[in-house]
């Protein structure tokens, strides 16, 4: 968090500056100061952006690790109420029923 509220304040209001505003009230050209110091705050800021991605990445690859050990078991009981004919709703439900109707109907 800490290096993504740094890169957002040194862009903001180190490196660049506004051009003239547009006629139609949008935002003009957007211009860069101290070229280069900011190609090397640049160069600077390719190990922290990749280690945050590769933090993301490894939390993403644990929370759904413990996700499909949640959501695998379930897969063959229908939460919605079977009397009203919600479960054709339940895509996972349906196709673990139809898996199992055809390795019924196939397999001796």
């Amino acid at each position: 968090m800490l290096p993504l509220l740094f890169q957002q304040f040194m862009n903001r209001a180190v490196f660049f500056q506004k051009g003239a505003g547009r006629t139609d009230g949008g935002y003009g050209n957007v211009w860069v100061r101290f070229r280069f110091w900011y190609a090397l705050y640049e160069m600077v800021m390719i190990v922290p952006n990749f280690l945050i991605g590769f933090y993301m990445l490894l939390y993403r690859l644990v929370l759904s690790f413990f996700l499909n050990l949640y959501y695998a078991p379930a897969l063959d009981v229908c939460t919605f109420p079977e009397p009203t004919g919600w479960s054709k709703w339940e895509v996972g439900f349906c196709t673990y029923v139809a898996l199992i109707r055809t390795d019924h109907r196939y397999l001796p």
